[in-house]
């Protein structure tokens, strides 16, 4: 975890201070590391919706609203704050985000995950407390698996139609270009 936060903060550092003819660098560094790591995931059409994965060590888990990138300028993090309201519903070997505790206590193994129920091995995260709300239909979403590397990245959104789903690295790669037209291609028309 403590690796996934320093590539984030130099990322974002590099982004401050650098020309922006280099930002390309921060972009490729980012997508490389997504491709690199990035397992498949199944998801599961079930009330609530489920996700399927090969068994993956993870100190978190988190279902993040992503649907900001639907506007031109709307502003996507890929690792929001802890308490964010762009968490849906996060868990991890800790209850909280301090990256302490993450670093300091062993991962534990997923293969599946429902979401708001907390899988063995991990505590619920965010929301602080209760329940999750229900996810939304026609609206982005990203679950993301948090180990050593970023794991996964797969974005999706439901409709009466079924489950939508665009592979994390296409998402990153036109938030990180600034080219949000795949995603508008991606999401419903209304």
């Amino acid at each position: 975890m403590r690796v996934l936060l320093a590539l984030v903060l130099t990322v974002v550092s590099l982004a401050l201070i650098v020309p922006r003819g280099c930002q390309g660098v921060r972009a490729r560094v980012l997508l490389t590391l997504l491709r690199e790591s990035e397992r498949p995931v199944e998801i599961v059409p079930t009330d609530p919706i489920g996700f399927r994965f090969p068994a993956t060590a993870v100190r978190a888990v988190a279902l993040i609203d992503l649907h900001a990138a639907a506007t031109a300028d709307g502003h996507v993090s890929f690792l929001p704050p802890p308490g964010s309201d762009r968490y849906a519903w996060a868990a991890g070997v800790c209850p909280t985000w301090s990256a302490q505790c993450l670093d300091a206590r062993p991962p534990a193994t997923v293969a599946e995950i429902t979401y708001g129920q907390v899988p063995a091995g991990l505590a619920q995260i965010e929301p602080a407390r209760g329940a999750p709300p229900a996810l939304r239909p026609h609206h982005l979403y990203g679950l993301a698996l948090f180990g050593d590397k970023l794991f996964a990245l797969k974005v999706f959104y439901r409709d009466n139609a079924g489950i939508h789903t665009m592979d994390g690295w296409r998402f990153a790669t036109a938030i990180t270009t600034g080219e949000r037209a795949p995603i508008h291609a991606f999401l419903p028309q209304h």
